[in-house]
């Protein structure tokens, strides 16, 4: 499942929002054996899909914006030390995303 989409499908409420981290509540939360980072934001709780350094920026936003034209509810949260994209754990994308993401990298470094 590729997470790009041609300029045509992009639309405005398609657009992740972008958040300053320290505004947003924290949780964590049990999931599949492992303890998830969470953030509660509007009154949607999110789940960490991927974090990126300050220098990867454009691939958090690449990201993000592929997950949104999909009709993914998605957002990105800035810190002093990240990008973080943060996928809604009502989405039924959320269990499934660590393995999509690493078939992508394979992909690409193919």
């Amino acid at each position: 499942m590729p997470l790009t989409a041609s300029p045509s499908e992009v639309t405005l409420h398609s657009l992740p929002a972008i958040v300053r981290e320290q505004q947003l509540q924290p949780f964590n939360f049990y999931l599949e054996g492992a303890l998830q980072k969470g953030i509660r934001h509007e009154g949607e709780l999110y789940g960490l899909a991927h974090e990126f350094s300050l220098q990867s920026r454009l691939q958090a936003y690449h990201l993000a914006y592929g997950l949104a034209v999909k009709g993914v509810p998605v957002m990105i949260t800035i810190s002093e030390t990240r990008y973080a994209v943060w996928v809604s754990l009502r989405s039924p994308i959320y269990q499934n995303l660590q393995a999509i993401l690493q078939r992508q990298s394979a992909q690409l470094a193919a």
